[in-house]
């Protein structure tokens, strides 16, 4: 028994100290990994009511979005994102009303 013992130690390549090694690098990585998504994660969440503030102002005026306007429309502010939106709005209707004036 106690031979068998001895021949699984000598078996294992790596040492005690190796493996802890190995263990706090890999937690390092995951903590830089996780740290990141986390930070993300919250920018998202303080967007979040801004998104949805600048998607009512465009269905309101029955005007189309994608990612890339949603992307320079939405900011954390909340007051920042309405105004953007509002731009847009404006500048849709200036357009509506240009191609209105061109028909008559």
């Amino acid at each position: 028994m106690e031979g068998n013992l001895i021949e699984k130690k000598q078996e294992c390549k790596y040492t005690d100290t190796d493996v802890d090694r190995i263990v706090r690098q890999k937690l390092e990585r995951w903590k830089k990994k996780n740290k990141a998504e986390i930070t993300d994660f919250e920018q998202h969440k303080k967007t979040l009511p801004s998104y949805k503030r600048a998607v009512s102002i465009f269905l309101t005026h029955g005007l189309p979005f994608d990612a890339d306007v949603m992307d320079c429309v939405v900011h954390q502010s909340l007051a920042i994102t309405e105004k953007n939106a509002q731009a847009i709005v404006n500048y849709i209707a200036s357009i509506g009303n240009q191609k209105s004036s061109l028909l008559k």
